[in-house]
């Protein structure tokens, strides 16, 4: 059995409905924003005070007349004032607000004392409420407006105090306006300078950070005509630096070239010469020869890697991949190469090498390339004890090393060994 729950909501309670309708009667047009939609909002709210007073006035003077039977005579006039305030609530909520807002401050001057006409008591305390429009026509209306609203206030109850005799309203109203009229204005006065000077201030700092902006912009653009400059300046020198590159790389393969050409042929020869090709040679004489031979070949070795150094550099350096290499071959050769280059120093080349080293899979070249110059490098730094080389495999690697009495390479050196062309102090 499947029962369908619906949400609940609670009903809004009173004062979320009074706010509701409060945020509705004060609702301005839609067509103002920023300060205008306050000043509408304020007016809303100035109507909607004035109408509260008003009933209050009415419902007390119809309880007063019920009391002591006595008909009220203002009715015309509240009435009048409950439809011009729907008149002002009309205009201000439809855009109209500077209407709006001047017949309210007129009408605070001015209603009162046409009520309160011909009594001079009462027309002497409604004279009090023209103050309140004037104050009022400070806070709604622009300066030109006040000072017209203020005028209308002195000129009203001037023209109470000029009535005849006996309803002639005392000079304490007329003065009490005029000190008020004086005091707004001064107020509204010193309001404006503040807001001159303020509006003042800020076109100094708008000022200030336009020229900012510019001075910014101009930075900027002699900046990007630096990077543009340094750039040119970069591009130029890379250009240069993959000519000389080129022309060092074609010097390079010539020079190879040129002199490995006449190394083989003394290679050749002595080999030609050592086997007894032009006559017979002793042992002495053959041995001599064979280092005649190993020595060419490691000067060749030399050639070839300047070649590959240059092909590294510039990225043309080509691996020629085998598989099954044999690495004993290679060892025994590293290590004939390691006797003929010791001479006669007292040095002892000795090997550790594990049996059943298994088949790789490379380039044959360059693996007995890199072990020659460790061995090369080994032997020439090295002048007695023993240089000692190293093979064993270890999982799934085949571990190199070479192992000298040489004064060695301090560690903090140890950074030099891959940069070309460096030696440290130690050799």
């Amino acid at each position: 059995m499947t029962t369908n729950q619906a949400e609940f909501t609670s009903p809004p309670s009173f004062s979320a409905r009074l706010n509701q309708f409060w945020e509705w009667f004060v609702g301005s047009s839609s067509m103002v924003s920023g300060v205008d939609r306050r000043n509408q909002r304020l007016l809303a709210g100035i109507c909607a005070v004035i109408g509260i007073i008003l009933s209050l006035f009415i419902i007390s003077s119809l309880l007063r007349s019920i009391e002591t039977n006595v008909p009220s005579s203002i009715y015309g006039i509240e009435l009048f004032t409950f439809m011009l305030l729907a008149a002002i609530y009309f205009l201000n909520r439809n855009g109209y607000y500077l209407v709006a807002a001047t017949i309210v401050c007129v009408g605070v001057v001015l209603i009162p004392m046409a009520a309160s006409w011909p009594n001079a008591d009462s027309m002497s305390r409604a004279s009090g409420l023209v103050g309140a429009g004037v104050l009022l026509a400070s806070v709604l209306l622009p300066r030109r407006y006040m000072i017209v609203v203020s005028i209308i206030a002195l000129l009203g109850v001037l023209a109470a105090v000029m009535i005849p005799s006996e309803v002639r309203v005392g000079i304490t109203p007329l003065a009490g306006v005029l000190l008020i009229t004086l005091l707004t204005l001064l107020y509204d006065n010193h309001r404006t300078g503040l807001e001159n000077e303020r509006q003042a201030e800020l076109l100094r700092v708008n000022e200030a950070l336009r020229k900012s902006e510019e001075a910014l912009q101009l930075a900027n653009v002699g900046l990007e005509q630096k990077v543009a400059e340094r750039t040119a300046e970069l591009v130029l020198a890379k250009d240069e630096a993959e000519r000389a590159s080129t022309v060092k790389s074609a010097f390079l393969a010539s020079m190879s070239h040129e002199l490995r050409t006449p190394l083989n042929a003394i290679i050749n020869f002595t080999r030609f010469v050592a086997k007894g090709a032009q006559g017979p040679v002793n042992a002495e004489q053959e041995a001599t020869l064979n280092e005649v031979v190993d020595s060419s070949r490691h000067l060749l070795s030399l050639i070839n890697d300047v070649l590959d150094m240059s092909k590294i550099e510039s990225g043309s350096l080509t691996l020629f991949i085998e598989d099954n290499i044999k690495l004993n071959p290679l060892l025994d050769t590293v290590i004939a190469t390691g006797k003929s280059l010791k001479g006669d120093k007292p040095i002892e080349i000795q090997t550790e090498i594990a049996d059943n080293l298994p088949l790789l899979r490379g380039d044959r070249q360059r693996i007995l390339q890199i072990l020659l110059n460790i061995m090369s490098n080994a032997c020439k730094f090295t002048d007695n004890g023993y240089v000692k080389l190293h093979a064993s495999q270890q999982n799934d690697e085949i571990v190199f090393a070479i192992e000298d009495t040489g004064p060695g390479i301090a560690p903090e050196d140890a950074h030099f060994v891959f940069e070309a062309f460096k030696q440290t102090n130690t050799g």
